[in-house]
């Protein structure tokens, strides 16, 4: 199903594709031990194969790279039931600027330890610094 939805965005950009595929082990288990052993749902994908000039335009540019990160990232948040928001990333770094970047840099079992992280980062400059829940 990941790999479907996925599937489906790389084509909504405008790309071909060659479909989903999977590769079993004579036992029936995947193939590939990335997606074998991952304790959650996963995919290869394969972008672009680099095998003639014609493929070679089309993830020639950062921007023609970023559709395919977006529509990666699309297929994933439909799986997790997620709405895809589109938002304007900013490269100013000034206090003024109110674009939202997030990081995380954890998880706690005790509240209290991820809250005492919050107000370190708020400290270090980091003013959006919040607690998200899980």
């Amino acid at each position: 199903e990941l790999a479907e939805y996925i599937n489906e965005e790389v084509k909504n950009i405008g790309q071909n594709s060659r479909g989903v595929k999977t590769k079993l082990t004579s036992t029936g288990k995947d193939y590939f031990g990335f997606v074998r052993e991952t304790k959650c749902p996963s995919v290869i994908v394969e972008g672009v194969f680099i095998d003639s000039n014609i493929d070679m335009q089309i993830a020639h540019t950062i921007d023609d790279q970023k559709k395919f990160g977006i529509a990666y990232a699309k297929g994933i948040l439909k799986k997790l039931g997620i709405e895809y928001v589109n938002q304007t990333v900013s490269q100013n770094n000034s206090s003024s600027d109110q674009t939202l970047f997030a990081v995380s840099i954890g998880a706690w079992a005790n509240k209290s330890t991820a809250d005492a992280k919050v107000e370190e980062l708020k400290k270090k400059g980091y003013t959006n610094a919040y607690l998200s829940p899980r």
